[in-house]
């Protein structure tokens, strides 16, 4: 960072050099170099605090699984989806993407532990192509959640389009 001040107040000095442009970038963009490197910063030590609370990578079972409340801003999972990459992974591309990685997930909530099997119950009443999960406390699924879901689906043996594959 210093390096970048220096180099806009030695070329705000050099009206010569500022014209040619041998001392680097305009203040300006040392400006917006300076402000990203600020920003990456701040988004670093965030990511360091909400790092505190994991408990790294674990492999879990699917049936202790559900979608998170605040998934997608509370909208549902939309089991078509879910069908529909399925049988995308299955029958085309498989899991060697970069993007069937890991998904996250949240531990229940202590004053609601019910809150995620009743939430992924509601979804799959209104929606026929989605699993029924059990009524137990079960961790909520933030990030790959349509990858989850389909996992689900294949293992209850509910994917009726790649029975007949």
């Amino acid at each position: 960072m210093e390096l970048a001040s220096a180099t806009v107040k030695a070329s705000d000095e050099d009206p010569e050099a500022q014209a040619s442009g041998a001392l680097g970038a305009s203040p300006r963009l040392d400006t917006a170099s300076s402000q990203a490197a600020l920003e990456a910063t701040l988004v670093n030590e965030a990511a360091r605090a909400v790092l505190k609370f994991s408990k790294g990578v674990t492999r879990l079972p699917l049936e202790d699984l559900g979608p998170a409340l605040f998934n997608r801003q509370g909208s549902a999972t939309c089991g078509q989806h879910c069908h529909d990459l399925g049988t995308r992974i299955l029958t085309m591309e498989g899991f060697a993407t970069f993007r069937y990685v890991a998904g996250f997930c949240h531990e229940p909530d202590p004053d609601d532990p019910l809150a995620i099997a009743k939430h992924g119950n509601k979804m799959a009443a209104a929606d026929p192509l989605l699993p029924r999960l059990p009524m137990k406390p079960l961790k909520g699924v933030f990030a790959k959640t349509h990858l989850v879901t389909f996992l689900q689906l294949y293992k209850n043996g509910q994917m009726p389009a790649l029975a007949a594959t």
